[in-house]
């Protein structure tokens, strides 16, 4: 069976629910998130969230496409937060995955994209066999390079991408391990 959470030291990645969308609209429709990302319309509603986790589900089922919504913990002091996003969808090779991910404003900096990328990634290799996970970023985004580099990734290249944010296509640099890189290093 399929892993349908993932726990770090200080996150829980688990599938979305519906409930989900309110806080996941409010951290999406704030500009400077959405304009890193390729798909994501400004502003950004309830409504497109409820639309976007019923769309995550059918790619789950499919089995082609993992995205997990990043949560802080509930305690015995507060409820469960959503801080941000990630995913890895298997592309048209069988043994490659490509990973995304976005996290709310107020939740940068603290590590947690790092954290819930290096999660996925092992989801990746353990649980999908993928050989190879690969990663786009607008090159003026310097915290996904950092996190991208921080998880083992390096450059491997450039395509072409197109983003709501942008009037055209934009040359990204792509990152990338394969499972041999990953499994020398220490874990994160």
């Amino acid at each position: 069976m399929l892993k349908q959470c993932l726990v770090t030291d200080r996150l829980m990645l688990r599938r979305h629910r519906r409930s989900d969308a309110r806080a996941i609209a409010e951290l999406l429709d704030d500009w400077d998130v959405a304009r890193w990302l390729t798909a994501i319309p400004h502003p950004y509603t309830r409504r497109d969230a409820i639309d976007w986790i019923a769309q995550c589900e059918r790619n789950w089922v499919s089995g082609k496409d993992y995205q997990f919504v990043v949560v802080e913990p509930a305690s015995f002091t507060r409820r469960e937060t959503i801080v941000g996003h990630i995913g890895l969808a298997v592309t048209g090779s069988p043994d490659t995955g490509e990973l995304g991910y976005w996290f709310g404003r107020r939740y940068w900096g603290h590590g947690y994209g790092r954290e819930a990328a290096a999660a996925v990634l092992a989801f990746g290799f353990d649980c999908l066999r993928l050989d190879r996970v690969e990663a786009a970023s607008l090159p003026g985004n310097r915290w996904s390079r950092s996190i991208l580099t921080a998880i083992g990734m390096r450059q491997n290249g450039i395509r072409l991408l197109s983003f709501h944010a942008e009037p055209a296509p934009v040359a990204c640099p792509i990152y990338q391990i394969i499972r041999a890189e990953l499994a020398g290093r220490k874990p994160i």
